[in-house]
């Protein structure tokens, strides 16, 4: 069944109709979950948010199913319920695989840039720990009442923001729940929302101050240009522990290459991943490359290990 060619049928215009009634949203959501993806995008730019609050089902890409409220007043609910099927589902792919190279390991799942939680849907679904650490308190809310829908109980929200050293900082909140920064400059391109002043604490104190034993860490990056200093904040973790880290690293040049040889200083492999749109089903292995100057991206994640096991696992090289 290929997308491109659903999209001008009938199928597709019915499926967007039955979206429309409260009765009829849960075949939508059915079918939606398992479409392709190039149809997910195709529908995702069609549709408009329910006048109704309902009960959203996520399926992952392990076979379990996520329950998500969707309240009609507040469009990032409805937004996260779609996320996951069309945002990245490369990322979906390793995560899943990730989480299955670890299953017979004490693993500690960190989400530093946690927003609404989708990057830790699959590890909290199997029952692994999660930490989630996200300054913005909205959106812990709705996370948590997620989590709780859903009976997940072996997680942690911190409240707060991370960086290289514990401090106080401004954070400035974008109206749409995927942008908050605490770098003034990026913000400028924001709608903004507010400005509030949060709690910042490095990814090393508040992990040592967990008290738990963990054999292995996975920790997902996502703070719009604070990675640098989340990074810095975790030379103890890095030494002792390893992690493997997944990094959204939007801004390229100085940043992005002193991100690069601090990882490679420390004994990591980069790994870029793809966009989706790209229809690249493989993880690019860029650690050998000396300059980036004239490289052309093909995304803005990239995957730091020094396991070769599990890039063997992933069998996506």
């Amino acid at each position: 069944m290929k997308a491109i060619k659903i999209a001008g049928y009938p199928f597709v215009r019915i499926l967007i109709f039955l979206l429309k009634y409260k009765k009829t949203s849960g075949i939508f959501n059915f079918v939606y979950e398992r479409l392709p993806y190039r149809a997910v995008r195709y529908i995702v730019d069609k549709i408009e948010q329910p006048k109704f609050s309902f009960i959203w089902k996520i399926l992952l890409d392990n076979g379990k199913i996520i329950k998500t409220k969707v309240d009609k007043d507040d469009i990032k609910t409805w937004q996260f319920a779609l996320s996951y099927k069309w945002q990245d589902p490369l990322l979906n792919v390793i995560e899943n695989k990730t989480e299955q190279f670890y299953r017979n390991k004490n693993l500690l799942w960190i989400d530093v840039g946690s927003n609404l939680g989708l990057r830790s849907l699959i590890p909290l679904s199997k029952g692994k720990s999660v930490l989630f650490v996200e300054p913005n308190k909205e959106l812990n809310t709705i996370n948590n009442e997620r989590c709780r829908m859903n009976l997940f109980s072996d997680y942690t929200i911190f409240n707060c923001g991370v960086g290289e050293k514990d401090d106080e900082l401004e954070i400035y909140i974008d109206k749409s729940s995927y942008l908050s920064s605490f770098d003034k400059t990026i913000s400028q391109g924001f709608e903004l929302q507010r400005v509030e002043k949060v709690a910042v604490k490095t990814l090393d104190s508040i992990f040592y101050g967990l008290n738990r034993g963990f054999d292995s860490l996975y920790i997902k990056i996502d703070t719009e240009g604070f990675e640098e200093k989340v990074l810095l904040g975790s030379k103890k973790i890095i030494t002792e522990y390893k992690p493997d880290f997944v990094i959204e690293i939007n801004e390229k040049g100085n940043h992005f290459n002193s991100i690069i040889n601090q990882m490679k200083d420390s004994g990591y492999r980069v790994f870029e991943l793809p966009e989706s749109n790209l229809n690249m089903k493989r993880i690019i292995d860029i650690t050998s490359l000396q300059s980036f100057n004239d490289y052309t991206f093909k995304g803005n994640n990239f995957l730091f290990t020094t396991n070769d096991k599990l890039i063997n696992f992933l069998k996506l090289t």
